[in-house]
C-alpha cells in the first residue's frame, strides 16, 4: 500500500499500541511468564500491520459530528484472471466482502462514501480519495489512496463487495472495517486493525487476523497451519480441519469445536478457552488463559498423556477418563488416558480446568 505524503499523529498508532500494554499491567510474575508467548504473538500481531497508512483523513473524519453531508460514488471493475487468479487488496477505511461467483472474471463493485460540513466538501472528498486497480495477468492489485494533509473537511470510507470464481487467492489489509469471505477454494489470509473477520465454507485458509474485533470461521479448511488472532475480541472455529490450529487473543474467548487438527494452540489473557474435537495419535494440544475456564472434550479413539494446572480454581476430569477422581479440589493433575499417543496441556492461572471425552 502507497503511503500517504502526511506524516501519520503519534496519536493513531498508540490507539493500536494500548490495546497490546493496557492488558498486561498488573499480571502476577508467575502469569506473565507462563503467558509471555500470547504478549509476543499480540506485539506481532499489531506490528504486522503498517500504521504509517493511518492518515488523519480517516480518523478525524469519522469522529466528526459535524460532516453532515454525505456524496456517493459507486464503480464496478470487471477483471479477466482465470479460475485461480490472485487478488491483492489494501485498504484503509470500509468493508471488504467476497463471495463465490457464477462468471468467469472477478466482479468488484467499489463504493466510496464521502461526508463533509457542506455538500462541496464531501464531493471534494470523492474526488481526492483514488482506488487504483492494477491487472497483470492472472494477478491484480487493488489499493485505495488518501491525499497528504492531517485536517481534511471530509471523511471518505471505500467498501468493496466481490464475487469471484471460487479458486481465486485473495489476501486483504485494511484498517477500519470488517472483512468477510464465503465459499472460496483459493488461500485466504484477511486481516483488519478495527473490525471483525468472518470466513465461511472455504477451503484454503491461512490467516485471519484483527486486532479490535472478533474472528469466526465455520467449515473451513487449511492445507498446513491456520491461523486466527485477535488483540481484542472473542474467535470461534467451528468444523475446522487444519494440521495445525493456532487460535491467540488478548482479551476475549477462544472457542473451537468439531476439530480435526493433528496439534492446536489456543491461548487468552482473559477469557476461556473450549476445545471439542478428535485428538490425533502423536499430536499435541495446549490450552491456556490467564484469567478463565479451559474445557477439553476430546473424540476420537487417540489417547493422551495429561498435565493441567491451575493456580486459583480447581481440575475437574470426567469419569470415564479412567483417571484418579480427587476426593477434593486440585491444582495439578498428571494422568494417562487411554494409549497415551498425544499430549495434552491445559493450564490457567485464575479458573478451573474441564477434561471430557
Amino acid at each position: 500500500m502507497k503511503k500517504p505524503n502526511c506524516a501519520v499523529p503519534c496519536w493513531t498508532r498508540r490507539i493500536v499500541s494500548v490495546l497490546v500494554i493496557v492488558p498486561f499491567f498488573g499480571l502476577a510474575p508467575t502469569a506473565q511468564t507462563a503467558d509471555r508467548r500470547l504478549s509476543g504473538a499480540a506485539a506481532a500481531l499489531v506490528q504486522s500491520f503498517d500504521l504509517s497508512n493511518l492518515g488523519g483523513v480517516i480518523v478525524a473524519g469519522q469522529q466528526n459530528p459535524d460532516f453532515t453531508a454525505e456524496e456517493t460514488d459507486e464503480r464496478r471493475v470487471n477483471l479477466p484472471l482465470g479460475p485461480s487468479g490472485t487478488v491483492g487488496l489494501e485498504n484503509l477505511s470500509g468493508n471488504v466482502s467476497i463471495t463465490a461467483g457464477n462468471g468467469p472474471d472477478v466482479e468488484i463493485h467499489i463504493v466510496k462514501r464521502s461526508r463533509g460540513r457542506t455538500g462541496a466538501d464531501a464531493a471534494q472528498g470523492l474526488a481526492d480519495v483514488e482506488v487504483e486497480v492494477d491487472q497483470r495477468g492472472e494477478r491484480a492489485t487493488i489499493e485505495t489512496h488518501y491525499p497528504s494533509g492531517d485536517e481534511s473537511p471530509y471523511s471518505v470510507s471505500v467498501s468493496f463487495e466481490i464475487a469471484a470464481p471460487s479458486g481465486t487467492h485473495f489476501t486483504v489489509e485494511t484498517i477500519a472495517g470488517n472483512v468477510t469471505a464465503e465459499g472460496l477454494a483459493g488461500a485466504l489470509s484477511l486481516s483488519t486493525v478495527a473490525g471483525n473477520v468472518t470466513i465461511r465454507d472455504a477451503r484454503r485458509v491461512d490467516r485471519a487476523h484483527t486486532v479490535a474485533g472478533s474472528v469466526r470461521l465455520t467449515n473451513v479448511v487449511a492445507d498446513g497451519t491456520l491461523e486466527a488472532e485477535s488483540v481484542s475480541g472473542n474467535i470461534t472455529a467451528t468444523e475446522v480441519t487444519a494440521d495445525r490450529l493456532l487460535l491467540h487473543t488478548v482479551t476475549g474467548n477462544l472457542v473451537a469445536r468439531d476439530v480435526t487438527a493433528a496439534s492446536a494452540e489456543m491461548g487468552t489473557m482473559t477469557g476461556s478457552v473450549e476445545f471439542t474435537g478428535a485428538v490425533a495419535a502423536g499430536g499435541r494440544y495446549e490450552l491456556q488463559s490467564q484469567s478463565g475456564t479451559v474445557t477439553f472434550t476430546a473424540s476420537g479413539g487417540a489417547g493422551f498423556e495429561l498435565r493441567a494446572n491451575t493456580f486459583s480454581g480447581s481440575i475437574r476430569p470426567a469419569s470415564n477418563l479412567g483417571l484418579e477422581q480427587p476426593s477434593e479440589p486440585r491444582t495439578a493433575l498428571r494422568g494417562t488416558v487411554g494409549d497415551g499417543s498425544a499430549t495434552v496441556e491445559l493450564t490457567t492461572f485464575s479458573g478451573d480446568v474441564i477434561i471430557s471425552r
